[in-house]
């Protein structure tokens, strides 16, 4: 059987400034251990959260320099990075996520769900890529979108098995992204690592909080609320051990087919 390392890094990150939070991811990058296949960051790692003032000048396509020098990092040390970043895109504005691998930019997902703080500043996207690494299927999601079922049935549709949330949840809304996690992953019969944010910024209290959550619904580990580098080691048998005495997904009598990336 072949295992899928992933390291959460659960951290705080700059508000608009991308050389810091590049500077951080670098750091980050340069000290995570041996084997590790994957590192996952929270929602808008590389630019932070930012307003409808700050959006023009701070985001960046995604052959600007932020992501370019995250390719470099990817290479350099054989690895794949999931990070968040403000996306400019044919003249609009999105909440997305970068899958870097030491090849390409595999990937990019742009946040479907618009919380409040991202109206008026970002738009939606409806897209749901996934993608084949090992023996599992990957998707990625943005904290709100955990909320909502929609989200793992779409990924799910695709074949995912592993669902991955960068996230940026704050007080007093913990207990939700908890819960949505656990929802999500039993639905879906899927892992759902979730990343979140920690820290303080414009008057908002990120509650961290990232949690690993099984197929089965269970929790099997939390970073709590400081910043840390968790390791998760994915086994596919608990994926199939999830649908042995009952399969959700086979109760669904129309799901799209599978596009693979």
């Amino acid at each position: 059987m072949t295992f899928t390392k992933i390291a959460i890094v659960q951290c705080e990150c700059v508000d608009a400034d991308v050389q810091k939070n590049l500077a951080k991811l670098t750091q980050v990058i340069n000290e995570i251990e041996d084997g590790t296949d994957l590192v996952l960051f929270p929602e808008l790692f590389l630019h932070g959260f930012v307003n409808s003032e700050e959006i023009e000048q701070v985001s960046e396509t995604s052959d600007g320099p932020a992501l370019k020098a995250v390719m470099v990092l990817a290479q350099e040390k054989n690895i794949t990075i999931i990070v968040g970043f403000a996306e400019r895109k044919s003249g609009r504005f999105y909440n997305s996520v970068a899958w870097v691998s030491p090849k390409a930019i595999e990937f990019i997902y742009r946040k479907t769900y618009l919380w409040v703080c991202d109206e008026n500043v970002f738009e939606k996207d409806d897209n749901y890529p996934v993608i084949d690494f090992g023996d599992l299927t990957f998707g990625c999601a943005i904290c709100f979108d955990i909320e909502f079922p929609e989200t793992g049935r779409a990924l799910s549709g695709q074949g995912a098995n592993v669902i991955l949330v960068s996230n940026g949840n704050m007080n007093p809304y913990g207990m939700v992204h908890r819960v949505s996690a656990q929802a999500r992953a039993l639905e879906n019969h899927a892992f759902v690592i979730m990343c979140n944010r920690v820290g303080s910024a414009r008057g908002l209290e990120f509650v961290g909080d990232s949690v690993v959550v099984g197929p089965d619904g269970k929790i099997l580990a939390e970073l709590g609320d400081a910043e840390r580098v968790e390791y998760f080691e994915i086994d596919k048998a608990a994926i199939l051990k999830s649908k042995e005495n009952y399969n959700y997904l086979e109760q669904i009598s129309s799901m799209p087919e599978k596009q693979n990336t």
